[in-house]
């Protein structure tokens, strides 16, 4: 009887491990290279961009605001596609907000200038 995996790829292209879901990547980047746990809004990068490839060399641990930058740089419109907030970038989910919210006032103040 075969040995069962101890990691598998998740949909999105990651190493991960069977037993709690965690990203290998992550789990190299903190037992080799920061000797401590990542802390909040930290993420690791995979520099030649793919996530199978978790070489110590290809890891990269980046805050998650300079992560989002680096690919907005690298690739326009991925902050959008990944549903994440890039400075300096308005996502189109906020763009159709905030012109919902001025067409009301618009409305308001139009209707409120007719009762008069």
């Amino acid at each position: 009887m075969g040995r069962e995996k101890k990691t598998f790829v998740d949909s999105k292209g990651y190493v991960r491990f069977r037993d709690s879901g965690k990203g290998v990547h992550r789990w190299l980047a903190e037992k080799h290279i920061l000797h401590r746990r990542l802390r909040q809004g930290e993420v690791v990068h995979h520099r030649d961009g793919n996530p199978l490839n978790n070489d110590l060399g290809n890891l990269q641990v980046m805050t998650a605001d300079a992560h989002n930058e680096l690919h907005e740089r690298r690739s326009p419109g991925w902050g959008r596609r990944h549903g994440v907030s890039v400075p300096g970038v308005v996502s189109e989910r906020a763009l159709k907000t905030l012109i919902r919210w001025l067409l009301i006032g618009l409305l308001l103040s139009w209707l409120a200038s007719q009762g008069g």
